[in-house]
């Protein structure tokens, strides 16, 4: 996020070069591929997420390919920030937002309306609306599903009473993910053991989420078919 750039004293630019230093570091020890999402943040106002939108067309890093617009969903309508997206979707950028999380299902049906995202933050109050569900399904539109964070957050009560299975045998698109990983305590391969454990999710259906998670990355087709040639290799 640009702003966390001007709290830490640095320009949007030097924050993402070198933020985009650490991941080409971090890809030549492990092999891991990484992109960056600016983010605008709803507390920070409707102006301060044009101008996010508005860096992340024009910055030109190769490793910034996305625009979201997260924080409290309580700030601010999604009609406010559609000119953001649209800027950020000129760019060529791929889009994303946070909604159903901490707001019900009605915020997911705002996010799908006004701003046509390819990916939802979270979105998992859809559940709450059965026909809103089949039109995710029916839109393709992928669900980055946080299942610590969640629970923490006391969106749900307990992994029993999660939506991610039910998401899932509705058709929708749905990955695992560890929103953000200090606050919560968690990591990527911590949400897939607990998929494990409270989803009764098998190695193979594990391996399908994470093919969900490559088809819908922000990524060249160069690199998405190598990803999911490196999936297929390990579920031999």
């Amino acid at each position: 996020s640009p702003d966390h750039a001007g709290k830490a004293g640095l320009s949007p630019r030097a924050y993402t070069d070198a933020l985009g230093e650490g991941m080409a570091r971090a890809r030549a020890k492990t092999g891991i591929e990484g992109r960056m999402i600016v983010t605008g943040v709803r507390n920070a106002g409707v102006e301060s997420i044009e101008q996010a939108a508005r860096f992340a067309a024009r910055c030109g890093h190769p490793l910034v390919t996305g625009f979201g617009v997260a924080g409290d969903e309580r700030i601010g309508d999604l009609e406010d920030y559609v000119r953001a997206f649209e800027i950020a979707r000129e760019a060529g950028l791929g889009i994303t937002v946070h909604a159903g999380e901490l707001m019900g299902w009605e915020s997911v049906k705002a996010a799908l309306d006004h701003i046509r995202p390819a990916r939802i933050g979270h979105g998992v109050r859809a559940i709450e609306n059965p026909d809103l569900v089949r039109r995710i399904a029916d839109e393709g539109v992928v669900l980055e599903c946080c299942p610590s964070s969640n629970i923490a957050l006391k969106v749900f009560d307990s992994f029993a009473g999660h939506p991610f299975p039910a998401l899932q045998a509705a058709g929708c698109k749905v990955t695992l993910n560890s929103d953000d990983p200090p606050y919560f305590r968690t990591s990527l391969k911590r949400e897939y053991d607990i998929a494990a454990e409270h989803f009764s999710m098998n190695d193979k259906a594990l391996a399908a989420v994470t093919r969900t998670a490559i088809d819908a990355a922000f990524v060249d087709r160069k690199t998405k078919a190598m990803l999911l040639g490196r999936l297929d290799a390990k579920s031999r």
